[in-house]
């Protein structure tokens, strides 16, 4: 997926060859290749990281009570319930062959179903 993200900078490039006006596509261009490599979710037996292009977080596990995706206008959102009654948000968006944004529960390949197993149980997620 990520090598995908390549092409519309490399096609702005050549766009820029072409003709010197469209150099200022360029850095329009590598947002969503900059979002793809920063965009980062990483467990650890303790703490969980979740690291995107404007924002992060690290949530302790005692923290963690659970996740679900959620539908809101600006678009489709992972929100990760704290035990304090915090509700920390990301623009994620679950697998295509997920049912989640309908309601379903999560299936067990989902980031928010490995997020709320870690955060009840401790098991690192497997991938």
């Amino acid at each position: 997926m990520r090598v995908l993200l390549c092409i519309p900078p490399l096609a702005a490039v050549v766009a820029g060859f072409i003709d010197a006006g469209f150099w200022l596509a360029v850095p329009v261009a590598m947002i969503p290749l900059f979002a793809a490599i920063l965009d980062e979710v990483r467990f650890t037996k303790d703490e969980l990281l979740i690291r995107g292009l404007f924002k992060s977080a690290r949530l302790a596990r005692q923290d963690v009570d659970h996740a679900r995706f959620d539908y809101r206008p600006l678009g489709a959102f992972l929100e990760i319930y704290r035990r304090d009654g915090q509700v920390v948000r990301f623009q994620r968006v679950p697998k295509m062959t997920s049912s989640e944004l309908s309601g379903d529960p999560p299936p067990p390949d989902s980031l928010a179903y490995k997020i709320t197993k870690w955060a009840q149980t401790g098991e690192l997620p497997e991938g």
